[in-house]
């Protein structure tokens, strides 16, 4: 939910940086950008309806133990949750050929990265 409720310190600079550049349209769009993302930091709404797709690092070593269930249904209930509870927008689908909308983004792309 941060990551879409809250713009980087760095891309604010670089909008920024950007209105000074940029012509009239230019600014006036960039302008714009700065604004709704306020806006969205200001009231805990997403910056953009396309929340995208979760990406989970997963870092854990050889002596650690899962109890109760499996890392990945843990995973996906939290990206479950946090898409439910941040209002984000449920637009991930499970075959890309069928076009069926999972109605809760899970299966997010899981890297064990230990």
């Amino acid at each position: 939910m941060e990551a879409n409720f809250n713009l980087g310190a760095d891309v604010y600079a670089a909008l920024n940086a950007g209105i000074g550049t940029e012509d009239a349209l230019g600014a006036e769009v960039l302008r714009t950008l700065v604004e709704n993302a306020e806006l969205a930091r200001q009231e805990q709404v997403a910056l953009c309806q396309d929340t995208g797709v979760v990406v989970v690092f997963v870092d854990i070593g050889q002596q650690v133990a899962v109890t109760g269930g499996s890392l990945s249904e843990a995973i996906n209930e939290g990206v479950r949750l946090g898409y439910e509870r941040g209002f984000l927008w449920q637009s991930v689908v499970n075959d890309p050929n069928e076009r069926r909308n999972t109605r809760d983004n899970t299966r997010p792309i899981f890297w064990n990265t230990g």
